[in-house]
């Protein structure tokens, strides 16, 4: 741009810098393209240099798809030097700010060489985190907010960054950067305080994107323990559990929920099954007899910690109900027997699991075992908020599982015929000491 022309410029345009879209935005941005396209940006109007910073990413013809133009108009801001201008181009780089947009650095670089001290906030914010570099302001922000106890929102709302800035663009990014250094802490010192910082984050007022905040959350939570052997202790794992299933959902029952967190999913779930057979031995234990049940909960421990348990889901008669709502509270969850030919006792509780290819039936009391094969169509559903008792207590063994008795438990007989045929059908091995009670 020529000396005469960058004159012409300053002294043409005096502009205010309200973000608010005008009806005819798309008119405005072919008008611009056409003066930039010509190199006549001293021809712009006043009016729609007002709007020229809405124009670099709307829609389908945005202006930083051409990086000349973008130059070119970015030149123009800085020649006319007015805080409105800037104060609009700000907005509109916080608003729409992604990495991945294209101009989205150049916009940046313009940025920090017009705002000055006459735009305090703006300012500071440059000076202190370097928010118009993309690579490095979100991550600045976040850990400050974080070295702060603050939220990304307070935090930016602060410095007065409002609006679709605060629910999209800049403020996302930096939810996202706090939310991943979160992880990053939890792979290294799991505490409950930065499992509630984290809920603080999203429990803020919500990204546009309510599905991809809850994302966010349960990938912040759950990944740093997608690893079994970096299991949490039981508080921690039962309280991110409640934070996930009240937010988003049992992933056993509304898959459709956890979406683009499938590998949280699949962490969730394997607390779950553990969660599940921990709440049906505990409760069986209130209910059965000492002798019958010692030997059983030895033997499905031994069973699940070999991990050939992949699911499990309880249902309870009654009085297992009862217990489980007063002991468990917002973690019970189960389902219950109903009585079918095979009369359901108060006490009575029934264990459905997936084995291999096999769903598995284990009833408390002086029930039997039962496998049957998963694509069998009379086998059970896991997670069905009711079971009638016929259904899940056939007279004669299913064709291709195996139906046995507990009968000999001291002897570990009916042990002993289970674990071989789960060996034979599924491949997974349980030595005789595995589950011997001492």
């Amino acid at each position: 741009m020529t000396a005469s022309c960058e004159a012409e410029i300053t002294k043409t345009f005096g502009l205010g810098g309200a973000l608010r879209e005008p009806p005819d935005l798309d008119e405005i941005q072919n008008r611009l393209i056409e003066c930039l396209k010509h190199g006549r940006g001293s021809e712009i109007s006043r009016r729609d240099l007002r709007y020229a910073p809405q124009c670099i990413w709307y829609e389908n013809n945005p202006i930083a798809d051409r990086d000349g133009h973008l130059q070119q108009l970015l030149r123009i801001f800085e020649v006319c030097g007015r805080r409105s201008l800037t104060r609009t181009l700000a907005a509109v780089y916080f608003r729409y700010f992604s990495r991945s947009k294209p101009g989205i650095e150049s916009v940046g670089r313009a940025l920090s060489r017009m705002v000055n001290e006459n735009l305090r906030e703006l300012y500071r914010l440059n000076e202190d985190f370097h928010v118009f570099d993309p690579a490095k302001g979100p991550v600045g922000v976040a850990h400050d907010c974080l070295r702060r106890d603050t939220t990304s929102h307070n935090f930016l709302q602060g410095h007065g960054i409002n609006g679709g800035a605060l629910t999209s663009g800049f403020g996302v990014c930096v939810f996202q950067e706090g939310m991943a250094e979160i992880a990053k802490r939890l792979e290294q010192d799991v505490s409950l305080q930065l499992i509630e910082r984290a809920v603080r984050w999203t429990d803020a007022p919500k990204p546009t994107q309510y599905h991809r905040g809850m994302a966010t959350l349960a990938n912040t939570l759950l990944l740093p323990f997608r690893a079994s052997k970096n299991e949490p202790v039981p508080e921690i794992r039962d309280r991110i559990l409640d934070i996930v299933l009240e937010r988003i959902g049992d992933p056993r029952t509304r898959a459709d929920r956890w979406l683009h967190m499938e590998e949280a999913a699949e962490t969730a779930c394997r607390w779950l099954t553990r969660v599940a057979l921990v709440q049906f031995l505990e409760i069986v234990d209130q209910v059965a007899y000492p002798m019958h049940w010692n030997y059983r909960r030895a033997f499905w421990t031994a069973l699940h910690d070999k991990g050939a348990i992949s699911e499990a889901w309880v249902a309870f008669g009654p009085e297992g109900s009862q217990r489980a709502k007063r002991d468990y509270g917002k973690n019970a969850r189960f389902g219950r027997l109903v009585s079918g030919w095979k009369p359901v006792e108060s006490g009575h509780a029934v264990l459905v699991m997936r084995i291999g290819d096999y769903i598995a039936i284990d009833w408390s009391h002086n029930g039997r075992c039962i496998f049957w094969p998963a694509n069998d169509p009379q086998a059970p559903k896991l997670y069905e908020p009711e079971y009638l008792s016929g259904d899940i207590a056939p007279r004669v063994a299913p064709e291709g599982g195996i139906e046995k008795s507990h009968s000999g438990s001291v002897s570990y007989s009916w042990q002993r015929e289970i674990a071989d045929f789960i060996r034979r059908r599924t491949g997974f091995k349980l030595r005789d000491r595995d589950y011997h009670v001492i």
